[in-house]
C-alpha cells in the first residue's frame, strides 16, 4: 500500500496521537507525574502528550518490537533506516 500510494518517504512512526492523530510532544514528568499510575511513575522518565487530547505517551516493554517491525518495513521499501521516535512509541493512558 505504502508503494500503490507513493508514501514510503511520509513514514514517520510514533509522532501521531492513536486516539485522535495529533501530534505528540515531550512534556516533562513533573508536569503530569500525578496523572502516572505508581510503577510508571518509578520506572519511566522519558514521557509525550498529544497537543490535542492529552493522552501521554511513554516507552513501553513493547517499544523495541515496534521500532523493529519499522525497520523492517523500511528496509523492504528499499528506504534508509532513518532516526524513530521512540519516545512515544509504547503504552499509553489518558
Amino acid at each position: 500500500m505504502l508503494r500503490r500510494l507513493d508514501l514510503a518517504d511520509r513514514i514517520d512512526p510514533f509522532t501521531r496521537c492513536l486516539r485522535c492523530n495529533g501530534h505528540l510532544e515531550d512534556i516533562a514528568k513533573a508536569e503530569i507525574e500525578h496523572r502516572l499510575a505508581p510503577l510508571t511513575r518509578l520506572h519511566y522518565n522519558d514521557f509525550r502528550h498529544c497537543r490535542e487530547c492529552d493522552r501521554l505517551y511513554w516507552r513501553g516493554s513493547h517499544q523495541q518490537r515496534l521500532a523493529d517491525q519499522v525497520a523492517t518495513i523500511r528496509a523492504e521499501l528499499g528506504m534508509a533506516a532513518g532516526p524513530i521516535d521512540t519516545a512515544s512509541a509504547g503504552t499509553a493512558a489518558g
